[in-house]
């Protein structure tokens, strides 16, 4: 935590830009954070915004401070930013493949011929918020690219995440 404050007071300070000032609580948040914490990275937004507003001295330094000490005292998880780059490296090995045809644009006539749309089954209308269906290309089925750590909320999510229902029930979805 010690680092982070000296981190704050070089921001505070001066010693460093401004816009460094505004960027790093923002970023920090979502690149050390992750899923796991997400009041934590909604506080990080709010940091950056309340930041441009504020003027008093000890402003900038509390909100810094208080920041700091979160993002220090949080369990790290970089999943989300891993996720991106498993993606893209399949993107590269496989190509994009072609969008399932149950996820195709099915408003115009002549859709449903081509069966764009056909047996689509939409998550909202599941009482459970999501369905088994593939999303995926089927150069990509079965590949997993987010595995959330069991830290905070990933923790809860890797509960019911499909193909990590490893513990509890799939239906309980209080995330």
């Amino acid at each position: 935590m010690q680092p982070a404050q000296c981190r704050v007071e070089g921001l505070v300070s001066g010693s460093v830009g401004q816009s460094d000032i505004f960027e790093q609580p923002a970023f920090a948040v979502f690149f050390e954070l992750g899923a796991h914490d997400v009041v934590g990275s909604s506080f990080g937004g709010a940091v950056a915004v309340a930041l441009l507003r504020t003027k008093a001295w000890q402003g900038p330094t509390l909100l810094l401070a208080q920041a700091a000490i979160h993002l220090a005292t949080s369990p790290k998880s970089n999943r989300v930013t891993q996720a991106i780059f498993e993606a893209k490296a399949a993107a590269r090995e496989a190509g994009t493949g072609e969008v399932p045809p149950h996820l195709r644009d099915a408003h115009y006539s002549g859709a449903a011929s081509l069966g764009h749309g056909t047996d689509y089954r939409y998550p909202h209308d599941d009482p459970s918020g999501h369905v088994e269906q593939q999303y995926l290309p089927d150069e990509m089925v079965g590949r997993v690219f987010y595995d959330p750590t069991v830290h905070g909320r990933e923790g809860r999510l890797r509960q019911w995440w499909p193909g990590h229902r490893d513990v509890g029930d799939p239906g309980d979805r209080d995330v």
